[in-house]
């Protein structure tokens, strides 16, 4: 029986480091998502400014189709806000409905991206509503070597939408000053990231134009304009981030000085919403709450797939197969799609993963040992991203208003340093700069220490303690476990009968998928064998046909271990290896020409993605 319980150890390995995407049609199930865009339609003004780097208006006319009943109070729309590792100077000029009509919105930086959430909290929309986004940006062209010319290689809407879109059009207004300096070379992409499919993009006189219906979720237009070299300046480095690559490394004192001053601030005034002092061991798993969440706030990054798809499996909603090889380096898994009934997001992002997106009952997706795939690695890679972004958002991390308050008196202590700065100029210009410098270094600190953490929320709190409490129960001995439900504590959680070994094993099930997630399923799964054997009965949600040889066992657990180190480190390293090339919807680039016909979906700048709230 215990070999059941290492085919389930094995698969859990296997599955972080192979699995394939199977792309297909995008599925509508009940959430904020569950909405269609009919018609998203782009006007870019691409022109340059009296130093001759480049400039653009985007104006974003976006028709979405929503439900009858209450889901949504608008849609959220991610712009990414660097291009060719350098900021682009994204500003918002104005949110409107089509009769011109202001909407209410709010701004949130997440991942390089700008959110902008559009809509009330207290109100519901339905059936048909258009947005109009109007935005500026500035260097958004680079030279590219491979085709000798600068290029505007720009993705439309991105690959981040998890909806279907009916039209994509977009059209590229070119400046008086730019128009005459077309190389003649220009291309249109469509498809998910690296999709090399063309589209037509036609050209009349000083305005491109191209349109594409019936996208898929996740499928972006990317365009490629070609000009003659040196039509745009390139993007020239500002003076502060010279300070912060060159003279901070002077200043270094000064800056880990102030560094220190103030992260003993932020630990003092601004850290995590106060919890109840003494965690206390939890024996259910959270009520109401997605694993993925549960990942995002432990920092799981490795682990939360896996632990997904082993409370997919627990939860009836997939069943895992073997093919019964008692060697390791053969053994290959079949997972088999049982229902798609109340998926969470987390849940449904693996599901689509394995199955595709129709989600067909009956589907089958094939694990083998020893098999990389670095798409579904990526794609998981994104996933969790996004899940991320999520979490902040639905309120489990706080803004940290005293840590906000000390940026400000930073900032007006800055202000008086390049004040007194100005006046020292007149007698000493080495004690200027040297205090200007340090009025830098330490805005720049300050900075630092406000965007690289963020306290959790009470609610945040709440979810973090509870998930303490059942990492402590999870590693607790089997006594001590019991002792734990038949004491008075453990009783106010529930009644569960500790001589009904049947009872007993259901709980211990509901509780495995985060034994993988907080990395201790060693030790669970053979109390959960033990379980098995002492009912005499298998896991329903798991098939197997090998027998257990006890002999082999300690031996099966030792490859187990090694295993899962030597397939962490490999995705880890795969994942680094393919993002440094193809990278993020948010912060991918790619590093050759568009306009020649050698682009891809998703290789420019811009885009980003977007959702319903």
């Amino acid at each position: 029986m215990k070999k059941v319980i290492f085919g389930l150890l094995l698969l859990s390995s296997l599955f972080i480091r192979v699995s394939s995407v199977v792309a297909s049609d995008s599925f509508a199930f009940k959430s904020v998502n569950n909405f269609t865009i009919s018609d998203f339609t782009a006007d870019h003004y691409l022109d340059k400014d009296s130093s001759g780097r480049s400039t653009l208006k985007t104006v974003e006319n976006i028709t979405a189709e929503f439900p009858q009943y209450d889901q949504n109070h608008g849609i959220e729309r991610y712009i990414p806000m660097k291009y060719d590792n350098h900021s682009v100077s994204l500003r918002i000029e104005s949110i409107k409905n089509e009769k011109g009509g202001n909407i209410n919105y709010s701004l949130k930086k997440s991942n390089d991206n700008l959110v902008i959430r559009i809509g009330d909290s207290d109100k519901y929309v339905h059936n048909t509503m258009k947005y109009v986004i109007t935005y500026t940006q500035r260097d958004v062209t680079r030279h590219f070597s491979d085709t000798d010319s600068d290029e505007f290689y720009w993705d439309i809407n991105g690959t981040g939408w998890p909806q279907r879109f009916s039209s994509i059009a977009a059209r590229l207004h070119l400046g008086a000053g730019i128009a005459k300096s077309l190389s003649g070379k220009q291309s249109c992409y469509y498809g998910k990231y690296g999709d090399t499919s063309q589209c037509a993009l036609v050209r009349d006189d000083d305005v491109f134009t191209t349109t594409v219906t019936k996208l898929k979720p996740y499928e972006n237009v990317t365009i490629a304009v070609g000009f003659k070299s040196n039509t745009f300046s390139d993007y020239k480095v500002s003076s502060a981030e010279l300070i912060e690559k060159y003279i901070v490394k002077i200043e270094i004192f000064i800056a880990i000085l102030v560094f220190l001053i103030l992260t003993l601030i932020r630990f003092t005034l601004g850290g995590d919403a106060p919890g109840k002092g003494i965690v206390v061991p939890e024996y259910l798993p959270p009520e109401n709450e997605d694993i993925a969440t549960a990942a995002v706030l432990r920092k799981c990054k490795k682990t939360w797939s896996t632990a997904i798809i082993i409370g997919l499996a627990v939860g009836r909603k997939i069943q895992i197969s073997d093919n019964g090889e008692k060697k390791t380096r053969k053994k290959i898994y079949t997972l088999k799609l049982l229902s798609i009934d109340k998926l969470s997001r987390g849940e449904f992002l693996v599901v689509q993963a394995l199955f595709g997106y129709k989600l067909v009952i009956g589907s089958e997706y094939v694990i083998k040992p020893h098999k990389n795939d670095p798409v579904l690695a990526k794609w998981l890679f994104d996933s969790f991203n996004e899940i991320k972004m999520q979490v902040d958002l639905d309120g489990y991390y706080s803004e940290n208003v005293k840590a906000n308050k000390l940026m400000s008196i930073i900032l007006y202590s800055t202000i008086a340093q390049m004040s007194l700065a100005a006046f020292i100029y007149q007698l000493n210009e080495d004690s200027m700069k040297f205090i200007v410098m340090t009025a830098i270094i330490s805005f720049i600190s300050g900075i630092i220490i406000k965007n690289s953490y963020k306290p959790l929320s009470e609610k945040g709190r709440k979810l973090s303690d509870y998930l303490k409490g059942l990492e402590m129960y999870i590693k607790t001995a089997e006594t001590d476990r019991i002792n734990f439900l038949q004491s008075p504590q453990g009783a106010l959680k529930g009644s569960v009968d500790v001589n009904d070994g049947e009872a007993i094993l259901q709980l211990y099930e509901r509780v495995l998928p985060y034994a993988v997630l907080f990395g201790i399923e060693k030790k669970w799964t053979e109390t959960l064998s033990q379980y098995y054997q002492g009912q005499n009965s298998n896991p329903y949600w798991y098939n197997t046909y090998d027998s257990f040889d006890s002999s082999s066992f300690r031996s099966a657990m030792s490859n187990f271990t090694s295993s899962v180190g030597n397939s962490s480190s490999y995705v880890s390293s795969s994942l680094l290896s393919e993002l440094s090339s193809s990278g993020s919807s948010s912060s991918s680039w790619s590093s050759s020409g568009g306009s020649s016909g050698g682009g891809s979906s998703g290789g420019g700048g811009g885009g980003g993605g977007g959702g319903g709230w």
